[in-house]
């Protein structure tokens, strides 16, 4: 018999140094296919994702272009078409905006405008908790950048006092780790009052419905020069489109490198998020039970003290359990009794604030929530 022996290369082995450091920070990662139980991690809020009805809705739009298969290239070389620039108007129209402009994805959208809007001279102050495409999008621009204390609306007043050229003002509607509102009425009050530009990514509030309007921009009245609605969370599909003025779409489409060179969106995904509109149109009771989810699990969970239950009033909820280890081991236990929940680690979230993640949806029995909360007192209990 024929012993192989595989010799790894340099390069290889520091590799390997590396993922032995996060194994024994308790950092490490895998994919996982499993969905087999009960789901509390996922952004489907609405079930939208495994809908056959939304996904009937975009083979009926898609039958309407039957010439249409693949991108074929970038927007500006071969691969925009009708159905795109129908998706633009029809969503922009949806989100009360003058101008949208689609991205493959929130990731893209992101890294798109923050490495192309903010110039040189310019200033990006950013709530110390947005997530990592917008600091990745920030990391790619000139500008300089700070970030502010989370809501914090002192600290942000006192670093604008030092800000240069134009100010951009950047936050997440609702945050995805702690599931808090930002303070968007008073932040568009100082961008006015500043002459500042505020910009709000509406990934974790997109199809919301605050009296038939489905964004916390349009629940508050508030105008951002720019807010993004992401396609792969509530609306269960994929793609995001930046709500913008004419003449910022215009600047993105002849400037934005992301939009420039790579390819666009498949006719699929487009089909899927103008179906995804539709759907959400004919089923906006689904807010109505949503809600009626998150209340019982905050009266359900209010004695919980896993060191703490975070308050929000949102889809999102998050326990904090300090530290890798400690809420790897209670996410394995809760995953061993059947519930799809996920430790959220450090540097992910900041040191201390480790967590167990939970996101309701409207698919989730009132048992199944109560079950879950059942089963974390007890872990709690044996914790202490």
């Amino acid at each position: 018999m024929v012993r192989i022996v595989v010799i790894k290369s340099n390069l290889e082995q520091k590799l390997d140094v590396q993922l032995e450091k996060q194994k024994k920070s308790y950092l490490y990662r895998n994919t996982n296919s499993n969905h087999d139980m009960i789901d509390f991690c996922s952004n489907d809020y609405f079930g939208f994702a495994n809908s056959y009805k939304l996904n009937q809705k975009a083979k009926d739009i898609l039958s309407k272009y039957s010439n249409l298969n693949g991108s074929t290239g970038s927007r500006l070389i071969s691969g925009n078409n009708e159905l795109i620039e129908l998706a633009e108007q029809n969503i922009t129209s949806f989100f009360n905006g003058k101008a949208g402009l689609i991205f493959n994805s929130g990731y893209d959208a992101n890294i798109g405008f923050f490495s192309t809007i903010p110039n040189r001279n310019d200033t990006i102050l950013y709530d110390e908790l947005v997530h990592a495409s917008i600091r990745d999008g920030i990391r790619m621009s000139y500008a300089k950048s700070y970030s502010f204390k989370h809501n914090d609306l002192n600290d942000l007043s006192s670093k604008i006092l030092k800000s240069k050229g134009e100010i951009f003002i950047v936050v997440e509607s609702i945050y995805s780790m702690d599931g808090d509102e930002a303070p968007i009425v008073e932040l568009n009050n100082i961008c006015i009052e500043k002459t500042c530009h505020l910009i709000v990514d509406e990934a974790h509030s997109t199809g919301f419905g605050y009296n038939n309007v489905f964004s916390l921009s349009e629940k508050y009245n508030i105008q951002p020069l720019a807010r993004l609605h992401t396609f792969g969370k509530a609306m269960g599909c994929h793609g995001a489109i930046w709500i913008i003025s004419n003449s910022l779409k215009k600047y993105l489409i002849n400037f934005c490198r992301i939009f420039i060179y790579t390819t666009a969106p498949p006719p699929h995904s487009i089909a899927m998020m103008l179906a995804s509109i539709d759907q959400l149109k004919e089923e906006y009771q689904l807010n109505q039970v949503i809600n009626k989810k998150i209340q019982l699990f905050k009266q359900t969970a209010s004695d919980i003290n896993i060191e703490s239950l975070l308050p929000s009033q949102s889809a999102i909820q998050s326990i904090i359990i300090s530290g890798n280890k400690e809420v790897l081991t209670i996410a394995k236990s809760i995953n061993n009794l059947g519930f799809n929940v996920k430790a959220i680690r450090y540097p992910t979230v900041p040191l201390g604030h480790e967590r167990i993640r939970i996101s309701l949806h409207t698919y989730n029995s009132d048992y199944e929530i109560k079950e879950l909360i059942k089963h974390i007192k007890n872990l709690q209990y044996e914790k202490s």
